[in-house]
């Protein structure tokens, strides 16, 4: 079995990564080689226990916040109601 072809060395590589950014470029990198789908089922379930522990690193993560997103009934009625 070669380097790249050892499911074991990639698991870790994606453990190894301190953001999604980089969790997402190793995936990248991983897709391109020749897998079994258990192979692929493993690496899914891995890196999305990953992602999901990891703090959100984009940009845009803090622009909306689900509290401001939605407006209260007790505002009054919406846009097309209005109209």
């Amino acid at each position: 079995m070669s380097e790249a072809a050892n499911l074991s060395n990639w698991l870790e590589r994606v453990s190894r990564c301190g953001a999604r950014k980089q969790v997402f470029a190793v995936l990248d990198e991983f897709r391109k080689q020749e897998w079994t789908d258990e192979e692929c089922s493993q690496m899914a379930k891995h890196y999305i226990r990953i992602v999901t522990s990891m703090a959100d690193d984009s940009a845009d993560a803090d622009a909306v916040k689900p509290d401001d997103a939605g407006g209260n009934e007790a505002d009054g009625p919406v846009w097309y109601e209005k109209m």
